[in-house]
């Protein structure tokens, strides 16, 4: 069925309607930090501060963010004595510097890791494609006792002979 763009345009409109009607109406800042106090006992330092944390992180990432992890009782959607939203926002900002140095050193270790693995794979192996997917060529026979090895090639026939009598029997 063709639609007009007029008609196209409605139907657009209208699922946006639906968004914006769950999420609820725009409230301001504070509405936001009014609701914060009444409905989640959080405390406020004072109401340009808390303003600013809200205008830093969002009401959703301070407030539900954290909600369970603060709140008095389980489910109660009160947060414990204490706890203002100058200092929620805080926590976020010091855990979103934590997260990002964190990630920094894991991609950093990364790259170390596979740049050394690079190195000593082409140093002793070599560079060609043909040489260092070749399995056999990772096996150190002067480190270990080649009786104590695993045959690779044994072990694979194996598991497919197992397989093909098990699920191909009649072949």
């Amino acid at each position: 069925m063709a639609t007009t763009k007029k008609g196209s345009t409605n139907q657009v409109g209208s699922f946006f309607r639906k968004i914006m009607d769950k999420d609820g109406p725009f409230k301001d800042w504070d509405q936001q930090l009014n609701n914060a106090i009444s409905k989640h006992h959080i405390q406020s330092m004072s109401r340009e501060t808390s303003k600013l944390a809200l205008s830093i992180h969002s009401y959703y990432t301070l407030v539900n963010g954290y909600q369970r992890a603060l709140e008095s009782q389980p489910n109660s959607e009160i947060f414990r004595d204490g706890f203002s939203l100058e200092k929620i926002s805080e926590i976020q900002t010091n855990e979103t510097f934590f997260c990002s140095d964190l990630l920094l050193s894991i991609l950093s270790f990364e790259k170390r890791f596979k740049n050394l693995i690079q190195y000593y794979v082409s140093k002793c192996i070599g560079t060609k494609t043909v040489d260092y997917l070749d399995l056999y060529k990772y096996q150190n026979y002067h480190l270990y006792d080649p009786s104590q090895t695993i045959d690779r090639k044994r072990i694979t026939d194996k598991l497919k002979q197992y397989a093909n009598a098990k699920f191909h029997p009649s072949e």
